[in-house]
């Protein structure tokens, strides 16, 4: 059992898929920009799936950078990043830095903990605008940094992100039976939640093979 934080969120469904999760104990959920979110809220309540409504989750209107550096609550065991690409140059950039990383993991995360980042897009034509440049800098803050991608129809090309981590309770999971990953989302998701809709044993393999 454990918590988990992200930074960004918009319309809080990646709150609602963490929320899936029998063992998740909180989730704390900071963005920086309130209107959009309560604009989501009303205008998209589907997306967040009653979220707002669980006392396991928290919601901070604030940047997400302070928010981390004042965090004074139990350690992460899963962080989710969320935020704009850093070659926009907003206020989310620094939050791609390599002292942004090292001090999270250090500080901020549990022992075992995962961080995991949207890394910009990753197509044969455009991966190196920014996804390389993430991985290569997460790479160098933690001791394992895995890319992988994932097609979203919507964005027009394959989207990049990084699965990161120092330690891991299980080593194999990358080469999990699907069956096995199966019976572990079977066994570990809460039954009145609707189903995974793009997590599978299959999509596991094809993902972090």
């Amino acid at each position: 059992a454990g918590g988990g934080g992200g930074g960004g969120g918009g319309e809080a469904a990646t709150a609602r898929e963490v929320l899936k999760w029998k063992s998740v104990e909180k989730v704390v959920m900071c963005d920086i920009d309130e209107i959009a979110c309560k604009i989501c809220r009303e205008q998209m309540p589907e997306w967040n799936a009653g979220v707002y409504e669980d006392p396991r989750f928290e919601i901070y209107y604030e940047d997400a950078l302070t928010f981390m550096a004042a965090w004074s609550g139990p350690k992460f065991d899963v962080v989710i990043m969320d935020i704009c690409d850093p070659i926009e140059a907003g206020p989310g950039v620094a939050l791609y830095f390599k002292e942004f990383y090292e001090s999270t993991s250090k500080d901020k995360m549990s022992e075992g903990g995962v961080l995991v980042t949207q890394s910009g897009c990753c197509g044969l034509l455009n991966y190196f605008e920014c996804f390389t440049t993430i991985h290569n800098t997460l790479r160098h803050s933690f001791k394992h940094a895995h890319p992988y991608a994932v097609d979203i129809p919507s964005f027009g090309c394959p989207w990049g992100y990084n699965l990161c981590y120092n330690t891991c309770a299980h080593p194999d999971v990358f080469n999990w039976d699907p069956a096995a990953v199966d019976k572990r989302i079977e066994d570990n998701i809460k039954p009145d939640c609707l189903p995974l809709h793009d997590y599978d044993g299959h999509r596991h393999r094809g993902l972090l093979s």
